[in-house]
């Protein structure tokens, strides 16, 4: 075989190597790109080396700015000391971290939540070779349980507003029927303390008046003044703790609604 044959067939073969790594590189880049999650990859000096539409949507930086940038330099909005913390500490011990819940703004100017995994890329020859990133998007995730904590929060107060209705139904029941017990009993009183006026202007003109004082013992009598003045402080009494326990329910109530420092 001639030199030239050689140097054709040798060409050729560089050729074919060349097409099928381009080939393989477009499959790759494709593959990246297909990645429904974020990622993101970084040289040993924290140079953005890959950077895909997931990340561009999520973050809204295309890879136009990223790539080639330093990775702490771009203008994403999360929470940077957080990361910084994690990629210290994946780097420094070679291992794998993750951040489960990491807020960000979305490209459209929207909060959305990350679930990030970190990966430090280890070179046998050259030692610590930069990091991955990769982010899966559970703002979704997120906002259902958000929604559920919050139902979950409303059937609780709901329960607890059933069982304060029930509990304030008690010391209002007795405030009521002791209510009702004074005002009756002091219509049947009326009668009465109008004799006792009487019979102290009768009284006052040092005159007997036996009819007066017959018709007060019958109506004392009516009235049954000894129960009166035996239950009247005790209703009271009740009437005035019922109140009290309404107030610390209301008070209860109110504290639950607007908690302040107290646990």
């Amino acid at each position: 075989m001639s030199d030239k044959a050689i140097l054709e067939r040798h060409l050729a073969a560089e050729e074919i190597a060349r097409v099928a790594y381009e080939i393989e590189l477009s499959e790759y880049r494709h593959l990246i790109e297909a990645i429904p999650d974020m990622l993101i990859a970084t040289d040993g000096e924290s140079r953005v080396i890959r950077w895909n539409s997931a990340a561009a949507n999520m973050l809204g930086v295309g890879p136009s700015q990223a790539l080639g940038k330093k990775f702490y330099d771009l203008p994403v909005s999360w929470d940077w000391p957080r990361i910084r913390e994690n990629i210290s500490q994946c780097l420094t011990q070679m291992s794998s971290g993750e951040i489960p819940v990491l807020g960000f703004q979305c490209a459209s100017g929207e909060k959305g939540y990350l679930k990030l995994t970190i990966l430090p890329v280890f070179n046998a020859e050259k030692g610590p070779g930069g990091m991955l990133l990769m982010g899966s998007n559970i703002t979704e995730k997120i906002l259902l349980e958000q929604q559920l904590a919050q139902a979950q929060r409303l059937e609780s107060i709901g329960q607890l507003a059933a069982g304060v209705a029930h509990e304030i139904n008690t010391p209002m029941q007795y405030i009521k029927d002791n209510t009702t017990f004074f005002q009756e009993s002091f219509e049947d009183l009326m009668p009465l303390l109008e004799k006792f006026g009487e019979l102290a202007d009768v009284c006052g003109e040092n005159s007997l008046a036996p009819e007066l004082l017959a018709e007060i013992n019958r109506l004392r009598n009516e009235v049954d003044l000894d129960f009166l003045l035996e239950d009247v402080p005790t209703a009271l009494r009740q009437s005035l703790d019922g109140i009290s326990r309404v107030t610390k329910i209301v008070q209860a109530m109110k504290n639950f609604s607007h908690p302040g420092q107290e646990e």
